[in-house]
């Protein structure tokens, strides 16, 4: 098995390595094994640290075949976007595209002729997904914080309010202490206070 790596940048803080290697028709071509040809290459990267694994894309080339594999491999610590990129490039290339969402999510066949404009179109769609994640968690945010404004708003109002009952009730005049209720509150629960 012969392979070369590739390393892509997505955004500017996010990369993904392609793992070009070629094999024959029944050799690692299996959802399990390309599961552990990842994870051997994702390891490998980064010297065996779960924290520091990253996202890998298999592209085997079967030789004596026009056909190639796609794997997406996701480290277990990080969120899964293959299953997501590859539906949208198999709707997008529907005929081209062999997606069995049975036999396994993350693999995707196509014709090697097709190679280089899938794998452009599936950068394409990683930042699209990403920016689309980016911008749904800036909302969750957002709304998170209008929110906490808002309860911080009605407290404030809320004490304003108090505030002037408090102070209205004061300035009257002749108020009776028997009728007090603020005076009742304060002194509820003492055993001495007579409320005749």
């Amino acid at each position: 098995m012969e392979s070369n790596k590739k390393m892509v940048t997505i955004t500017h803080n996010f990369k993904i390595y392609f793992d070009y290697f070629q094999t024959p028709k029944h050799s690692y071509t299996h959802p399990f094994e390309l599961n552990f040809v990842a994870n051997m290459f994702s390891s490998f990267q980064s010297f065996c640290i779960d924290k520091y694994k990253t996202y890998h894309l298999i592209i085997c080339h079967i030789t004596d075949s026009e056909d190639t594999l796609l794997y997406g491999f996701t480290p277990n610590n990080k969120k899964d976007y293959w299953p997501l990129i590859f539906a949208e490039i198999a709707y997008n290339n529907e005929g081209q595209v062999i997606y069995d969402t049975l036999v396994d999510v993350h693999t995707l066949e196509i014709k090697k002729k097709d190679a280089k404009f899938i794998l452009d179109e599936l950068k394409d769609v990683f930042r699209q997904t990403l920016r689309y994640e980016h911008r749904k968690h800036l909302d969750k945010e957002d709304v998170y914080s209008e929110d906490e404004q808002s309860f911080e708003d009605e407290t404030v109002e809320e004490n304003v309010q108090q505030e002037e009952k408090d102070n209205n009730y004061e300035e009257e005049e002749g108020a009776d202490p028997k009728h007090d209720t603020t005076h009742m509150e304060d002194t509820a629960g003492h055993d001495n206070y007579d409320m005749t």
